[in-house]
């Protein structure tokens, strides 16, 4: 299940490039006026539920198998086959949630909210504090590479996790 499954009003951005300037952040097709961003955040992408109907079909199979071991080959045969049909799915998401990584979640004053996937968590911090520091002032041009994790001109020049210098 997608983010956008959950909620209509979340947006699941998959960009490989977010570009600042001015007021405006935009990638692919979209663009959003800063500000009309009233939070920005980081965070673990959701975990996927798990199906009922596969959970339903363990639970059945289970049953099925107990009840037909010394009575009934075939509620058995058919138990275990439920057994199977019901651990792929839930393995499946087993898996998904696993390799979730973190979002950078922007909500806007609509309500709407967006998430940009990157699985590099230090890198979505660089990216917070960038935008942070675009907030109250006008920027030149700032590219954001999540798929190479590259900031190209950032207005925050250096620091450590003491102190951040910010360019004026």
């Amino acid at each position: 299940m997608s983010l956008l499954e959950m909620d209509s009003k979340v947006q699941e951005i998959n960009t490989p490039k977010l570009v600042v300037k001015d007021n405006v952040i935009a990638f692919t097709d979209y663009f959003i006026q800063i500000s009309n961003i009233s939070e920005a955040s980081i965070s673990p992408i959701p975990a996927a539920p798990y199906p009922i109907i596969a959970i339903v079909l363990l639970l059945i199979g289970v049953i099925l198998t107990l009840m037909g071991i010394g009575n009934s080959i075939v509620a058995v045969i058919i138990g275990v086959l439920m057994l199977v049909i019901g651990a792929i799915p839930i393995y499946k998401v087993y898996q998904k949630n696993k390799n979730r990584g973190e979002v950078l979640i922007l909500d806007l004053n609509s309500g709407k909210k967006f998430y940009f996937k990157c699985y590099n968590k230090d890198f979505l911090r660089e990216v917070l504090d960038v935008l942070k520091s675009c907030v109250n002032k006008e920027v030149k041009s700032i590219t954001v590479d999540f798929s190479n994790s590259v900031i190209s001109n950032s207005p925050i020049i250096g620091g450590n996790n003491n102190k951040v210098g910010v360019e004026a």
